[in-house]
C-alpha cells in the first residue's frame, strides 16, 4: 500500500475550504482557545435583544471557526491515524470544547426561562429572521429543559463521554498491526481492519 506521500496530489482530498493551511490552522486554534470563555459574558443578560444578538453573532463566528478547524483536523488525521501532530491538534480542541462548554452551559437553561410570548416575538422579528429556527427550537424544546445546574455537570463530563470510537480507530487504523493471512488460493494477504467483513 502507498503511503500518503507518494500519492499524486490529484487524488487527495482539498481541505483548504476548510482551513488555508497548518499556519491558519494554528491561528484559529489560537482564537478558539483565547475565546472560549467570552462566552461568560452574556451570563444573565440574553433576555435584552441587544445583548442576545450580539450573543448570536459572536456564537455563529465562533461555530464557524470551530466547526471548520474540526473538520480540517478529522480528515487529515482520516488519512493517517498514526500522526502524532494531527492527534495533539485533535486533543488540543477537545480541551478547547470541553472550556467553551462549560462557559456556555447557562444559554439553553436561560434562554429556556425566556417567556414564550417573547420568544413568539423574536420568532416573527424581520431584523432575527436568520435565526428564527433557532428561537423555534428553544420554544419547542422548553418542556424538556436541562437545570443550568445538570447543565453544567453535563459540560464537565464532555471530555470523558464519547471519546470510545475515536480510540478505536486511532488502535485500529494507526496503531495496531494485523498479521498477513493466507486466502483460499494460497495467496498471502495483509489485514487491515476495513478489510474484515471482506475477508
Amino acid at each position: 500500500m502507498k503511503k500518503r506521500n507518494e500519492i499524486e496530489q490529484q487524488y487527495k482530498w482539498d481541505l483548504s475550504c476548510y482551513v488555508k493551511d497548518e499556519q491558519e490552522l494554528k491561528q484559529n486554534l489560537e482564537y478558539l482557545k483565547s475565546n472560549a470563555n467570552k462566552y461568560r459574558d452574556f451570563y444573565g443578560k440574553l433576555g435584552d435583544k441587544q445583548w442576545l444578538l450580539a450573543y448570536l453573532d459572536f456564537d455563529e463566528k465562533y461555530s464557524d471557526i470551530f466547526y471548520r478547524t474540526g473538520s480540517y483536523i478529522s480528515h487529515t488525521l482520516n488519512t493517517d491515524t498514526s500522526n502524532t501532530k494531527y492527534l495533539n491538534y485533535t486533543q488540543q480542541l477537545e480541551f478547547i470544547s470541553k472550556d467553551c462548554s462549560e462557559a456556555s452551559a447557562y444559554i439553553a437553561p436561560q434562554l429556556s426561562e425566556l417567556s414564550n410570548e417573547y420568544l413568539q416575538e423574536l420568532i416573527n422579528n424581520d431584523t432575527l429572521r436568520v435565526y428564527k429556527r433557532f428561537f423555534k427550537r428553544i420554544l419547542r424544546n422548553k418542556p424538556h429543559k436541562v437545570s443550568e445546574q445538570d447543565s453544567q455537570l453535563l459540560s464537565k463530563m464532555s471530555l470523558c463521554l464519547g471519546n470510545d470510537s475515536e480510540v478505536f480507530d486511532t488502535l485500529t487504523n494507526g496503531e495496531i498491526k494485523f498479521d498477513s493471512i493466507s486466502d483460499s488460493n494460497g495467496n498471502t494477504q495483509e489485514v487491515y481492519e476495513a478489510d474484515y467483513g471482506k475477508l
